[in-house]
């Protein structure tokens, strides 16, 4: 019996071994099953934070940031953003035109295709004015030029019957109007004597607009010029050390009026083409839709890239990639390139 007893105890006590082996090497595979999923769940969890942020920024970049201090952006291919407003002011008697300098990128663009105003595209004309209703009306205007001779070009082309002509001595004294002349277009001629040593000046309205707001672009050339109307306007405030050199931004007027601005200024917002990058396939520094080139530009940044230089096996891949990018595909309306893409980029974003 005692043999047996100690038979049984023997049994249990090895078993009782290969249990805790066990054990322990279950527990060994769970921890590590465990910090697997852990580290996996870690790395999906930062994925989704990376994503979030990045389509936050994709969303927020047609709004209009107010800071002095702000991210600098990289902006790649054709992309509608506002951007961060640098310099506010309000000038005139009445602080009645407000003027806000707005930087879109951090570094040349190539171009500035279209300014909208709270989602609207609006027009502009030679001189940056925006001739979209309600920011440009269509209105009478008064005119007046001083005749140079018998027969004088007006500025403008009268409204039909608006055209008055007066002949004065020189400083204003002795004012008579004049009944014998004829308008033909923006000709006047006068019919009657011509008096030599007087001032004829004719007064008329014509057809024209009156715009409130007026945009003008700069690129971000580096060492572009300071804007010359800023300088003119804000003497002392906007200098010609001014040039916001390296940035691309535009220059917004808005002059007041209930009409025009009833909920005031507007949101603004470009479509415009980004940064000019170099293609290694002919050397020429282009603006470009490529992804491929796009990445080159990227990795050789010096705010994002890790590398200052290519090899010529890593430039060749890239090239065939370029060039499977620039592939012509018609869906209809014109062959485009298969792949295209856009970007805005914080600085310092991975």
């Amino acid at each position: 019996m005692p043999q047996a007893i100690a038979y049984g105890i023997s049994v249990l006590a090895g078993t009782a071994g290969s249990i805790t082996v066990g054990m322990l090497v279950a527990a060994y595979a769970i921890t590590l099953v465990g910090t697997l999923a852990l580290s996996s769940y870690q790395k999906r969890k930062a994925e989704r934070a990376a994503r979030a942020q990045f389509d936050a920024a994709q969303v927020d970049r047609l709004a209009n940031v107010p800071a002095t201090v702000a991210p600098r952006e990289l902006v790649l291919g054709r992309v509608r953003k506002g951007g961060h407003v640098f310099f506010r002011t309000s000038v005139g008697q009445y602080k009645e035109l407000f003027i806000m300098c707005m930087a879109v990128a951090a570094h040349e663009i190539d171009a500035i295709e279209n300014v909208y105003f709270n989602d609207q595209p609006v027009d502009l004309n030679a001189n940056g004015q925006v001739t979209t209703a309600p920011y440009g009306q269509s209105a009478t205007l008064d005119g007046t030029d001083v005749l140079s001779g018998a027969t004088s070009t007006l500025s403008h082309t009268p409204n039909t019957g608006s055209v008055k002509v007066t002949r004065e001595f020189p400083g204003g004294i002795g004012v008579t109007e004049v009944t014998g002349f004829t308008v033909d277009g923006n000709v006047v001629t006068i019919t009657e004597e011509f008096l030599a040593g007087r001032i004829y000046r004719a007064f008329y309205q014509y057809p024209g607009f009156n715009s409130f707001a007026r945009i003008r672009f700069h690129y971000g050339a580096p060492g572009q010029q300071a804007d010359p109307e800023l300088v003119a306007m804000l003497p002392g405030v906007w200098t010609n050390d001014h040039r916001a050199s390296g940035v691309a931004y535009i220059v917004c007027h808005f002059a007041y009026n209930d009409t025009a601005f009833p909920s005031g200024i507007p949101n603004v917002t470009v479509l415009m083409r980004g940064a000019k990058i170099a293609d290694p396939r002919d050397g020429v520094t282009r603006w470009t839709e490529n992804p491929a080139l796009m990445m080159r530009h990227v990795m050789l940044h010096p705010q994002f890239g890790k590398r200052t230089s290519l090899t010529a096996a890593e430039d060749a891949r890239i090239i065939a990639a370029a060039n499977a990018c620039d592939t012509p595909i018609d869906y209809g309306a014109g062959a485009v390139a298969m792949y295209r893409a856009a970007s805005v980029i914080p600085f310092g974003s991975a």
